[in-house]
């Protein structure tokens, strides 16, 4: 079934694996509110590409007027005039999401992310040939940290609790996530957040790798060895040679 810009921008009919891009968190929890800021300061809002935030806490969400391509799918939260938060598309190609220090931990993340979706998906005009593909145009996380990684997963059950109060025909391949894992709550941190430990048998098979390794780079000892010499006697007494038992065999 083919699917509309603005039903991947929805992003009820694209699997988790397929929002998120990746499961992978490699980066330290950190939030460059003030670095985007800075960067972006001198470019105006569209005030037509505009969309509210759901509830009544009065915020919008507005995209950038720039004719560089990674501005222009640059997302800003404006709060009483005021910027505070963006959705920052890299030159890379990677997005960062971030707030105002006065708005961190409101659960606000999730519905700034799903609106920069759908702003940024007015902008197509061509048709949707690859739901992981054009949802990646939409938004694509990269390298995440745990918390931004939390934050888009939040953001994906939401738009799907959201489609199933609607009533909507969600594909059994999105709802098999949840089907699978049912008591994880939005914005929970995932178990691959955690640094997974060394196992105590995988230390245990490499230590005798390392040993040998330590024995081989071991100088071999220099002096009389009672084998070689006692073995060298015979050989000597059968050709008819002196013996020279005692001698050094470095």
């Amino acid at each position: 079934m083919p699917y509309s810009w603005k039903e991947v921008a929805e992003a009820w009919c694209v699997t988790l694996d397929d929002f998120l891009g990746t499961h992978g968190s490699s980066l330290a929890d950190f939030d460059p509110f003030e670095r985007i800021s800075r960067e972006v300061q001198w470019f105006s809002i569209d005030p037509f590409a505009a969309a509210p935030l759901p509830g009544e806490s009065g915020l919008t969400v507005h995209l950038l007027k720039s004719t560089a391509p990674h501005l222009r799918l640059t997302s800003v939260l404006m709060k009483d005039g005021a910027r505070a938060g963006f959705v920052a598309r890299r030159q890379e190609g990677c997005d960062i999401v971030s707030l105002a220090p006065d708005l961190r931990g409101k659960g606000l993340s999730p519905d700034l992310l799903l609106a920069t979706r759908v702003l940024r998906a007015t902008l197509k005009y061509s048709d949707v040939m690859d739901l992981r593909s054009a949802s990646k145009q939409l938004f694509c996380g990269g390298s995440y940290s745990c918390a931004g990684l939390a934050s888009a997963r939040a953001a994906h059950r939401l738009a799907v609790t959201r489609a199933v109060a609607k009533g909507k025909a969600i594909p059994a391949t999105v709802l098999a996530h949840y089907a699978r894992h049912p008591e994880l709550p939005p914005g929970q941190k995932p178990p691959d957040c955690s640094v997974t430990p060394f196992h105590p048998r995988r230390r245990a098979a490499l230590r005798p790798m390392f040993r040998t390794r330590r024995h081989r780079q071991t100088p071999r000892p220099c002096g009389p060895s009672p084998i070689r010499n006692a073995y060298a006697s015979r050989l000597r007494s059968r050709s008819g040679c002196p013996s020279t038992t005692g001698r050094p065999n470095c």
